[in-house]
């Protein structure tokens, strides 16, 4: 399980923002993007920002 500072970095690959710019009190398949105009419904995580 990845830290809480790495978490900061992790982006959502459905819209591109990071994980912290979703709504983290939604249950995690209906994390919201909170950015303005953003149309993302669900955080979706970067695979690259993972590490083995």
């Amino acid at each position: 399980m990845a830290n809480d500072e790495s978490d900061l970095f992790i982006k959502c690959s459905n819209c591109g923002h990071q994980k912290v710019d979703h709504d983290a009190s939604a249950k995690k398949d209906k994390r919201k993007c909170l950015i303005g105009k953003c149309e993302c419904k669900t955080f979706i995580p970067d695979r690259k920002y993972y590490k083995k």
